[in-house]
């Protein structure tokens, strides 16, 4: 479809619609660009915000097991001073044990992996881990075994560190140490109603998580790149979808003496509620701009196009013939250049006309002192024979006709000037009945013409009503039939209808026609035929129709012609048909 049939014809639509799509478009483009960045920027910040919460909590876990692990780095370092005092390192274990009661089983060994000590009596070394942990803790400060799972399914893991005598190391002291304490550490992270933080080791097993069965199942966490990167000593933050297929932020710390990592999760929807209240306002703020524009767009463009709109309506009473219309200057840009010389154009046109007018009159008047001349040759010629031919019958009635006749003749001539030559007083208008106005015209017509022809009268069987001058349109009505007489050979047919119609331009329209039967108008005349003083017949001054056409252009309807040559003639009249609600709105009087 072409964009022209789309686009509005009304120009304050078009400009309504041109000034919306420039305003909203870019408001609504700047809206969603800021809601979109606003929730760029809020995860961003949720994901640095968990970022620091898994650093800070990371040291947390450190903190937790750090003090624990001095403790046993001093019981190594007071056992190797002591030599093979077997009882005195038992004392200092105990003590240990005592103490801090996370360490549990600690006990002493050789290189040889002899158990020389332990806090509990007759206990030995009973785990593989422990003996592996001996060569491991030979070569450097500390070793730690994998966690593993105790009989009473607490989590725990072996830790052994060198004992040094004289410079050298002797032996080791390998504890089991009691992962409850990071367990507290790990449920105390806590920071939304579904968020949680989970512990796990170098393999991706659960250490410590808030749901203790995954613990007791040594799950594997379902983060296979966190995992990676933890083993690589990094941290991020990222956003993931979840098994529920919802979107999860969730943010890693490496705990690297112990080759650990803490993960923390929490809910997109969690993370940014907060957000929520904000989009609805950000969507409440962009609606609201959008009204906004639309009612300031309205509103520009009624402003602009008001002036155009009143040009438009004054254009249309110009081209009816009212010269004396003027439109307002309101501002001072080119639409108001435009009134400017419209109102100078239609000042220019009202005095041209009075012109026109005048030398209507002047050739008016020579037109008259013509028909007069002779029309008056004529009367003087019978009044001077009324003396001596009084007494003759046929003389007198012939004379009185004849004079009677030309009596019309003069006072139609004079009538026909003042109508068309000199301005005229506003019409009142009544709603009249046109059947009713056409019956009392014929019937004036019959009596006034008097000729043998056939004369038909087919008057609608409803009211058709319309908005008019009666004396007007029974002028216009009597004129047509006149040229229609005149016209119309003898024992030819003159037939007057009245009728109601759809005219495509008005709408409902109410009228009459008037048809005579004859040879027609010729096509060189056609066009002619509604100008001042054109006729083709030897007496008159050829202002018949052309103020016709005039009066009914002032009720705001029209008057057409269908000539078909050598069979007829057809004059119609169409009047916009009263409506009810019309009449308050209507001026009663028109010019």
């Amino acid at each position: 479809m072409p964009l022209r049939k789309l686009f509005p014809k009304r120009l304050w639509l078009q400009i309504f619609l041109i000034l919306l799509l420039l305003m909203i478009v870019p408001l609504v483009i700047l809206g969603v660009t800021l809601i979109h960045n606003s929730h760029k920027a809020m995860e961003n910040t949720v994901s640095n915000n968990l970022r620091q919460i898994a650093f800070h909590s990371t040291g947390e876990v450190i903190k937790e097991y750090a003090g624990d692990f001095q403790e046993l780095d001093a019981t190594a370092t007071i056992i190797g001073l002591l030599n093979a005092d077997i009882r005195q390192q038992k004392s200092a274990m105990v003590e240990l044990s005592l103490k801090f009661p996370t360490f549990r089983d600690i006990c002493s060994v050789d290189l040889n992996g002899n158990t020389l000590a332990c806090s509990i009596l007759g206990q030995t070394l009973a785990h593989q881990s422990q003996i592996d942990l001996l060569d491991c803790a030979s070569k450097q400060d500390h070793c730690f075994s994998k966690v593993r799972l105790a009989p009473n399914h607490i989590p725990v893991m072996d830790i052994a560190v060198p004992i040094h005598r004289n410079g050298k190391v002797e032996g080791a002291l390998v504890a089991e140490y009691n992962l409850n304490g990071i367990w507290d550490v790990i449920e105390q992270i806590h920071f939304g109603p579904q968020s949680y933080a989970v512990l796990i080791d170098q393999d991706g097993h659960v250490l410590a998580d808030p749901n203790k069965k995954a613990v007791l199942k040594n799950n594997i966490i379902d983060h296979p790149l966190a995992i990676k990167e933890l083993q690589q000593g990094l941290s991020d933050s990222r956003i993931k979808l979840g098994p529920d297929h919802q979107k999860w932020f969730f943010a890693f710390s490496p705990i690297v003496p112990l080759h650990w990592g803490l993960i923390i999760s929490q809910p997109y929807s969690e993370a940014l509620s907060s957000l929520r209240i904000l989009d609805i306002q950000s969507w409440f703020l962009l609606l609201f701009g959008v009204l906004a524009a639309a009612f300031i767009s309205f509103v520009i463009a009624k402003r602009m196009s008001y002036p155009l709109d009143q040009l438009i309506l004054a254009t249309h009473r110009v081209a009816k013939g009212d010269f004396s219309v003027t439109v307002p200057i309101r501002h001072r840009d080119e639409i108001s250049r435009l009134i400017h010389s419209f109102n100078h154009m239609t000042t220019e046109l009202k005095n041209a006309r009075e012109v026109e007018r005048l030398s209507i009159v002047g050739r008016s008047a020579a037109s008259i002192a013509h028909e007069l001349k002779n029309s008056l040759a004529l009367v003087k010629s019978f009044i001077q024979l009324i003396p001596q031919r009084h007494k003759e019958k046929e003389f007198i009635k012939e004379a009185t006709v004849t004079i009677v006749k030309e009596l019309d003749s003069w006072n139609t001539m004079l009538t026909n000037i003042r109508d068309f030559a000199i301005e005229q007083k506003p019409m009142e208008l009544t709603v009249v009945d046109i059947n009713d106005v056409v019956n009392e015209a014929t019937i004036m017509a019959r009596i006034k013409m008097n000729q043998p022809v056939h004369f038909q009268v087919h008057i609608a069987n409803k009211k058709l009503l319309a908005l008019i001058n009666e004396d007007k349109i029974r002028q216009v009505i009597y004129n047509l039939i006149s040229n229609a007489f005149e016209a119309t050979r003898i024992g030819g047919e003159i037939t007057i209808r009245t009728f109601c119609d759809v005219d495509p331009k008005q709408g409902p329209v109410v009228g009459f026609e008037v048809i005579n039967t004859g040879e027609g108008i010729s096509p060189e005349n056609l066009n002619q035929i509604f100008n001042p003083f054109f006729t083709t017949k030897s007496t008159g001054l050829g202002l018949g129709l052309a103020i016709c056409r005039d009066i009914v252009q002032k009720h705001h309807g029209h008057l057409d012609v269908v000539n078909q040559i050598g069979e007829k003639v057809t004059f119609r009249v169409f009047l916009p048909v009263f409506v009810e609600k019309n009449l308050s709105s209507k001026n009663h009087d028109i010019r």
